[in-house]
């Protein structure tokens, strides 16, 4: 957080760096899966679960070898075809995903939003109410202050007749 920076735009900076780097992450997998070769491997796994059964687990399987083009040139089409409707699908995933994310981020910088001009506004009529009666305090303090400097002349004025 800059000081010179509003919380909004910073709250927005923070989350906006996990939607850039979750899109260079699929475009980095996409990439590696339409270089490899060879037999299915898994490449990764990894999973957490907890006593609450709550987990998730995620395995990535490598792609098997591509059919010869000369030997079977409609097998290595289709298996290509597969492929990228595979990778489009993935893509999609991960578009949708990125989507959910936004409309979250958003959601919550609205709730901050609300939540910082209800703050602003409580701290506004606070500050005007403080100023509006020291206000008023002055202007009883001088109506005292006269009130006393014009007795006071009276009562000289008084004393000396």
């Amino acid at each position: 957080y800059m000081p010179a920076e509003s919380l909004t735009s910073a709250f927005a900076r923070l989350t906006m760096s996990p939607v850039k780097q979750f899109g260079r992450t699929v475009n980095r997998r996409v990439r590696q899966v339409l270089r490899r070769r060879g037999g299915p491997t898994v490449v990764g796994a990894g999973g957490i679960a907890s006593a609450a059964a709550f987990g998730t687990a995620r395995a990535r399987v490598g792609w098997g070898p591509l059919p010869s083009i000369e030997d079977d040139p409609q097998g290595f089409a289709a298996e290509v075809h597969n492929r990228l409707q595979r990778l489009h699908n993935q893509t999609q995933d991960a578009n949708e995903s990125i989507a959910d994310e936004r409309t979250e981020r958003e959601r919550a910088l609205s709730g901050l939003d609300r939540q910082i001009s209800g703050r602003v506004s409580a701290l506004e009529s606070q500050t005007k109410s403080i100023a509006t009666d020291g206000v008023v305090e002055q202007i009883f303090g001088w109506i005292f202050i006269v009130a006393g400097v014009i007795l006071g002349t009276v009562g000289n004025v008084l004393q000396t007749l």
